[in-house]
């Protein structure tokens, strides 16, 4: 008995010293052509655009793994070689910052969109914001209360306010993730795991009770921006393509801009992405294999979403 009692005890210690689930914080310094700003809340590398001629300014977000990752560096660089004004935000997990993703304000998301109005080489009247994932689900959530942002690219979003995640314990929170005027935005609770599904059972669990939870769905239909939604039919981590079908029927349903949807059935959650530099490594979600089509999906999805941009902030 003792020879099978060993492995397990050895495997609990590992556990417990590595906690392999602990995802580490990344932030990228500034490239080439931009530096860090920062403003209340929040801080971020700025790649001001080149041009004589005032440009559009596009912020761009990341998801649950907070602070400032390099692929999303990687994509305000990429944007900003295309001729924009870029800011890639941090807006928890970084220094200062909160180490959990829960309640953070919306308004953090107005003030740095505020900010980078105000550059002078950005035209005010052409601001476009860009989030993945959690990111994802904060953007729908700013062009609802920001009437001035004119494009919206939400990659593997979410239809509703979602609890937030401490990753520190690896633990979904019954805090709501996001707060509006110091008050909570109701979250949609998590449903039960399914283990032999993984994480996204929680969130399809949660959608499953959705119509009793009406006050938890993004009201997109406030916005005035061009939408463009990319989701993933692979997606393990949530059914982003559910979800963004909810958010597309939702602007159809109050009259709103129709959104252009972009579904990828052979990707995962590692949908979207910006191409790739010397030295980089694809972004990984979860564990196993990413799906083949990530790399085709993020080829033809980062073309599109250029086009999107060059069309709705022309």
């Amino acid at each position: 008995m003792l020879h099978y009692l060993i492995p397990v005890v050895v495997l609990g210690a590992w556990l417990a010293i590595k906690q392999p689930w602990r995802l580490a914080v990344a932030v990228a310094e500034p490239r080439a052509g931009g530096r860090k700003v920062e403003g209340a809340g929040w801080f971020g590398n700025y790649y001001p655009a080149m041009s004589g001629a005032s440009r559009p300014g596009i912020l761009v977000i990341g998801g649950s793994e907070g602070g400032l990752h390099p692929q999303v560096d990687r994509d305000a660089r990429t944007l900003h070689r295309a001729g924009y004004s870029v800011l890639a935000l941090s807006f928890f997990r970084g220094p200062g910052q909160g180490a959990e993703l829960a309640l953070v304000p919306i308004e953090l998301f107005l003030g740095a969109l505020d900010w980078l109005r105000e550059q002078p080489e950005v035209d005010g009247a052409r601001l476009g914001i860009i989030g993945m994932s959690k990111g994802a689900e904060a953007a729908l959530l700013v062009a609802s209360q920001y009437p001035d942002l004119a494009a919206v690219v939400a990659a593997v979003p979410s239809s509703v306010v979602w609890p937030g995640f401490d990753w520190s314990k690896f633990r979904g929170l019954k805090e709501s993730s996001w707060s509006l005027g110091g008050k909570a935005l109701t979250a949609l609770p998590y449903g039960r795991m399914t283990w032999s599904k993984g994480v996204r059972s929680i969130y399809e669990a949660g959608l499953a009770d959705l119509p009793a939870h009406p006050d938890t769905v993004i009201p997109v239909e406030r916005s005035q921006a061009a939408i463009l939604l990319i989701c993933a039919g692979k997606d393990q981590v949530w059914p982003s393509c559910r979800m963004a079908e909810q958010v597309s029927a939702r602007l159809l349903a109050h009259g709103a801009k129709p959104a252009v949807v972009l579904t990828y059935p052979d990707a995962d959650h590692g949908v979207f992405a910006s191409p790739l530099e010397a030295g980089d490594k694809p972004r990984r979600f979860g564990f196993g294999r990413p799906a083949e089509g990530n790399s085709q999906a993020q080829a033809d999805s980062w073309q599109r979403t250029v086009q999107f941009l060059e069309e709705s902030l022309a």
